[in-house]
């Protein structure tokens, strides 16, 4: 499905201002590299009927890593460290804070991000249900408002690809 995000929250770039729906961030530092996914639900809007509910468990983002040096930060370790990270990363930034502290030289760590925000267009291959919706006005007094949802299956992941980059 392709359409168009509408954000009902937002989650906070590390790098800068902005506000999205969907943050990945890529960390790097020697040989460790680090990826780390967060979302919040959103809406799709395809033009035409109601928009899309979009559930983000299980989700992943497809799109290219970037590639241009102005895309990369050096960032502190303490930004890194408080991120739910994977217990060889946590250790492996442990170790380099000590160093860092000891006064050795450490190598930098580097730290991109790629956002998805409000407006911007989007494509997503997933499981289309149907879930309750309570902002949604019932068209009979007996109806229960539903409304369509894009989610992950027990075995396959949500795909959110940035339009023209789709799987």
């Amino acid at each position: 499905m392709r359409g168009r995000i509408q954000a009902t929250e937002n989650i906070r770039s590390l790098l800068s201002p902005r506000e999205a729906v969907f943050r990945r961030v890529l960390i790097e530092c020697r040989t460790m590299r680090v990826v780390h996914e967060a979302a919040v639900d959103f809406r799709l809007a395809s033009g035409t009927g109601e928009p899309a509910l979009v559930d983000v468990e299980g989700a992943r983002l497809v799109a290219p890593d970037p590639s241009h040096a102005k895309d990369w930060f050096v960032t502190s370790c303490e930004t890194v460290l408080a991120l739910p990270l994977p217990d060889r990363a946590r250790d492996y930034f442990l170790r380099w804070r000590a160093s860092h502290r000891r006064g050795r030289v450490v190598p930098p760590i580097r730290m991109a991000e790629r956002l998805l925000v409000d407006g911007e267009d989007i494509e997503i291959v997933g499981y289309k249900s149907r879930s309750m919706d309570p902002t949604l006005a019932a068209r009979l007094p007996r109806d229960a408002p539903l409304r369509a949802t894009l989610r992950a299956g027990r075995k396959l992941p949500l795909l959110i690809a940035p339009a023209g980059t789709a799987p």
